[in-house]
């Protein structure tokens, strides 16, 4: 099997923005499922581990009338080479 080079400039940012829209895609149709739902949402204070490299972002969900988170949405943010790349 031949190996490929590394993915060039240009294909590395496409990849980037696919993974993006990949995520707005997959929080949007999450969210979708509540639209005849009176809902609140709570966004946590980000926070940021020891080594300044992870930060953990979390949304929740509520339900009217509920305690209880409907949904928890937790993004993990890496900081590499000076940016922070996102997870989930």
């Amino acid at each position: 099997m031949a190996r490929r080079g590394a993915p060039t400039p240009d294909q590395q940012k496409a990849l980037y923005e696919q993974f993006q829209t990949l995520l707005v895609h997959i929080y949007t149709s999450s969210l979708s499922q509540l639209r005849d739902r009176d809902v609140k949402f709570k966004f946590d204070a980000p926070t940021l581990d020891a080594g300044g490299k992870d930060v953990v972002v979390q949304s929740h969900v509520y339900s009217t009338g509920g305690d209880n988170p409907r949904c928890v949405i937790v993004w993990r943010r890496r900081r590499t080479a000076g940016r922070f790349t996102t997870s989930t």
